[in-house]
């Protein structure tokens, strides 16, 4: 068993089981205790949707996305693909009503119609955006 996980269960009084923010706290203790090393930043490249149609050269029949709460950053990112309607459909997996009606929002701004708009649907966690190209 880690040393975080024993700090955590002596704590909880049960299994380590915490939510992330608390995970992190204990893990910033035992750092500051000399009992953890600092976790590493890992780089990640990034690429948006415009840059990605440009390498590809051509249009898309479906997009379809699920990144947790970051989905109107891509689509803002996206400003030359939705103009052109590069993208024929996009199928979104919205978190939170915000970020489903910005969504929304952004991709009727940008030429799209939506077809699915289910900010809460009955048997999934996610909302769902589906968007066409309108003709």
């Amino acid at each position: 068993m880690l040393v975080e996980d024993r700090f955590m269960t002596a704590i909880q009084g049960g299994p380590a089981i915490g939510n992330q923010r608390f995970r992190s706290a204990v893990h910033a203790m035992l750092v500051a205790a000399g009992l953890r090393q600092p976790r590493r930043a890992t780089n990640i490249p990034t690429h948006s949707l415009d840059s990605i149609l440009a390498i590809i050269g051509s249009r898309a029949d479906l997009c379809q996305m699920d990144i947790q709460r970051l989905e109107c950053d891509v689509l803002e990112g996206a400003g030359k693909t939705l103009r052109d309607r590069a993208i024929h459909t996009l199928l979104i997996g919205t978190h939170g009503r915000t970020v489903h009606r910005k969504c929304a929002a952004l991709l009727q701004d940008g030429g799209y119609r939506i077809e699915v708009d289910q900010p809460y649907p009955k048997d999934q966690p996610d909302g769902i955006l589906v968007a066409s190209a309108a003709a």
